[in-house]
């Protein structure tokens, strides 16, 4: 990254500030390599706690996570809630991913990454269809134990917001470079109060409840233009009516001048010829 050391300078000078507002910093414990992957997918348009309350509704309704990978996305957003972020958005990715598991694995279990290296289980994970950057870093970070900072939609447009970011810089990106500031205990620490602080100032556009939404409400179609009432229209056209009738009267003497002028001149024409 251009100017890293400046960036670098503004993200701790940001941490400062994020532990002076006495916010608490803490991370919930997660077991199984599924549920880490789910909560990581959820994770990206919530808060922890929301994504884990709408991981229980779902999965009460299911058998198990292939019966989930067979759910439809429809299905799937009505047990999570239409009042989840982006709730349609993070459905189609669990259905994405769910499937990419299957395919690659025939099975719905990554338990077996734990016993890979960090290269090789992350060069998996981006194998996988759908997976977001923030659920590739934090499945690593929770369930691989390697030592990366998942920044979310908001925790993400928070850093650009507040110049820690140069412009330009992607999500991944971003993740590394973060992950590079912040080591041990202050990048848990860092990860909590900026996922606090970012969702705290999060704009409602990016928290609506779907999309084709604003702040829950529907959009409206832009409107042609409002119809004249009937009443309305009848009087208009008797009025133009009128108009004409009374154009067509003054044209008419003048008309009729015009002819008597052309008869005259007619006549005094013929009785030259015969002088």
């Amino acid at each position: 990254m251009r100017k890293a050391a400046e960036y670098t300078l503004r993200l701790k000078k940001l941490y400062t500030r994020l532990k002076k507002s006495g916010a608490k910093s803490s991370v919930a414990p997660v077991d199984g390599a599924m549920e880490v992957l789910l909560l990581g997918i959820l994770s990206n348009y919530s808060t922890e706690q929301k994504a884990s309350a709408a991981i229980e509704r779902i999965m009460a309704e299911m058998i198990d996570f292939n019966d989930l990978r067979v759910t439809p996305v429809a299905d799937i957003v009505a047990l999570m809630g239409v009042d989840f972020p982006h709730c349609r958005t993070a459905a189609e990715e669990i259905s994405c991913v769910l499937l990419s598991v299957f395919n690659r694995t025939h099975d719905l279990d990554l338990s077996f990454l734990a016993s890979f290296t960090k290269k090789p289980a992350a060069s998996f994970l981006d194998s996988l269809d759908g997976l977001s950057p923030h659920a590739h870093a934090f499945f690593r970070n929770r369930f691989l134990k390697t030592h990366v900072i998942p920044l979310d939609a908001n925790m993400y447009a928070y850093l650009l917001k507040n110049n820690c970011l140069s412009e330009g810089t992607g999500v991944a990106d971003a993740q590394n470079f973060v992950s590079q500031v912040f080591k041990n205990r202050d990048a848990q620490n860092f990860y909590a109060l900026l996922k606090r602080s970012a969702a705290a100032h999060a704009p409602r556009s990016t928290t609506g409840k779907s999309a084709g939404t604003s702040g829950g409400k529907t959009a409206r179609k832009p409107s042609a233009g409002k119809a004249p009432a009937a009443g309305k229209t009848k009087k208009t056209a008797k009025k133009k009516t009128t108009r004409k009738k009374a154009a067509r009267k003054k044209a008419t003497p003048a008309k009729k001048r015009a002819g008597k002028s052309s008869k005259k001149a007619t006549t005094r024409k013929a009785g030259a010829r015969r002088r």
